[in-house]
């Protein structure tokens, strides 16, 4: 048998039936690939709008060899380049 390739922007959800009444753990979870390939944790949670309609909320998770990953962050501090110039003192220059 074949074995199965998920494509890009790709999704599949399941029930979380482990899910303990009040916590904030998903209505929802699964797995997927985004749409650069990369595979992603899905979980969903069902609320309410203001005006009492459901809809379903969410955040993608970032996986590495079937492990979440920490969710993308902002870098907190610049990465520094390292320099291509040399320290040369000015009195150093030809001119």
């Amino acid at each position: 048998m074949a074995e199965f390739i998920r494509k890009p922007g790709t999704f599949t959800i399941f029930k979380n039936h482990n899910k303990v009444e009040g916590s904030n753990q998903p209505d929802y979870k699964g797995i997927g690939k985004d749409m650069q390939g990369n595979d992603i944790e899905m979980p969903i949670w069902i609320n309410r709008n203001d005006d009492g309609s459901l809809k379903l909320d969410s955040n993608g998770n970032p996986m590495q060899n079937g492990k979440i990953q920490k969710p993308y962050e902002k870098n907190e501090q610049p990465v520094q380049k390292e320099s291509t110039q040399s320290n040369a003192k000015v009195d150093d220059l030809p001119f």
